[in-house]
This record gives structure tokens, C-alpha cells and sequence, in this order.
């Protein structure tokens, strides 16, 4: 299984957005890889986190991610990173 995993640059600020990731083997043409992501980072009676999500293996040469905002201020991403477990 493969991940990407995006850190912020600031924390403690609730959220919850939907993010979709695209494939491209040339860098120009993008299918949609897959469109049901959800990374969120919740402060209630207990700590809920969760920046990484799931997608399927690819032979893709680049990858791409669009967070959905709603309305609300963008995610400040500084880090994103690919990895498999």
C-alpha cells in the first residue's frame, strides 16, 4: 500500500478537507487516481489526527493532490511525501 503524508506549517487548528489525487506519466495529461481522501486534524475532549491517506499502487511518474477548501482559509502544506508500508 502506498501513502502520502502532508505536514502544515501550523497546528492546532481544526480542520477537516477532502483531497483528490491525480496521476500523470508525462507530466501533462492527469487521470483522477482517486477522489475520496479525507485528512482532517481535530481538537474535541481528545486529539484527532489524521494527515496521510491511502492510494493505490501506480506506475505514475508524478502525482498531484487538490484539497478542497469549502470556504475556509487553505491548509498551509509545506511537506508532502510518498511512501509504502
Amino acid at each position: 500500500m502506498q501513502y502520502l503524508d502532508a505536514t502544515r506549517s501550523e497546528h492546532g487548528k481544526g480542520y477537516i478537507r477532502q483531497v483528490e489525487v491525480f496521476g500523470s506519466r508525462d507530466g501533462n495529461s492527469w487521470q483522477t487516481h482517486r477522489r475520496d481522501g479525507v485528512i482532517f486534524d481535530l481538537d474535541k475532549s481528545e486529539k484527532l489526527k489524521n494527515d496521510s491517506i491511502s492510494i493505490p499502487e501506480t506506475t505514475f511518474l508524478y502525482l498531484a493532490i487538490r484539497i478542497t477548501n469549502g470556504g475556509k482559509s487553505p491548509l498551509k502544506i509545506t511537506v508532502l511525501r510518498q511512501f509504502r508500508q
